[in-house]
């Protein structure tokens, strides 16, 4: 069932769409900046645990040797700031999802019924398009 529209319906739905496309570029321009800021602290840290850790899963470092005990402390820390930046980069997405959510939901549904693009991501609805 093919439903013809106007040149009014046309525009308000381009309008629609040009908004839908703001609405995602704010939305990438809150998420990726503290990402980008969180993953790199967290990778060195990562690299920095698997430096450590490795002597003592490999079995290089056995119990009773000089720096078993070293490495055994040290691994501690660098895990305590791995959860923290874990937490916070779900703490960036769950936040932006949350106002992107929300921004959506002011903006509404498409003027014109079903034919946008953005639609699925209207109100939570997933339709192929």
């Amino acid at each position: 069932m093919a439903q013809t529209m106007d040149a009014d319906q046309k525009q308000q739905l381009a309008d629609w769409n040009k908004r839908c496309g703001k609405l995602w570029l704010k939305y990438f321009a809150m998420v990726l900046p503290p990402l980008v800021l969180l993953l790199f602290p967290f990778i060195q840290v990562l690299y920095y645990f698997l430096d450590v850790t490795r002597p003592l899963i490999s079995r290089e470092l056995a119990y009773g040797q000089p720096a078993y005990h070293d490495y055994q402390a040290a691994k501690d820390q660098p895990l305590i700031i791995l959860a923290i930046f874990l937490v916070l980069i779900a703490a960036v997405f769950y936040l932006s999802n949350r106002w992107y959510k929300k921004a959506i939901r002011v903006l509404g549904p498409p003027p014109v019924g079903n034919t946008s693009r953005w639609n699925r991501l209207v109100l939570g609805k997933s339709q192929d398009i």
